[in-house]
């Protein structure tokens, strides 16, 4: 399990998914705030291609977080700023917003084991 002492150890770590990529941000509560026991960090990746989302159970100064990397493909738009959007690498534009609204609601195919990582996921949230 990977253990992270530090926000800036955290970014770090997330930013190593983005090498290939146009944008990485941190969505939501957490964007800027330090992650409680049992949070989940959501991360967005635009990039080239997408892909499935990756999960990880890591240790964040003793808690236990939920780490969730969604993979979509970028398109270029107009530069915007959004409350509750940490942005680690590139510049947010409005066509991620459309992106996201699209995909926000999407119903994915996950293997048996994406299955168990994501019902996980769901019984982290709701503690």
């Amino acid at each position: 399990m990977n253990t992270f002492t530090s926000r800036k150890e955290l970014d770090k770590y997330i930013l190593s998914f983005s090498k290939d990529s146009e944008l990485a941000i941190i969505r939501g509560s957490t964007a800027f705030r330090e992650p409680n026991e049992f949070d989940d960090l959501d991360v967005e990746i635009y990039s080239k291609k997408e892909k499935k989302p990756f999960y990880e159970i890591i240790l964040y100064k003793e808690k236990v977080v939920l780490l969730t990397i969604y993979f979509y493909k970028f398109q270029k738009g107009n530069s915007i700023e959004k409350e509750s959007i940490n942005v680690l690498k590139g510049e947010y534009n409005d066509k991620i917003d459309e992106i996201f609204e699209k995909n926000f609601f999407k119903k994915d195919k996950y293997t048996i084991k994406e299955k168990i990582v994501r019902e996980n996921q769901m019984v982290l949230d709701f503690l």
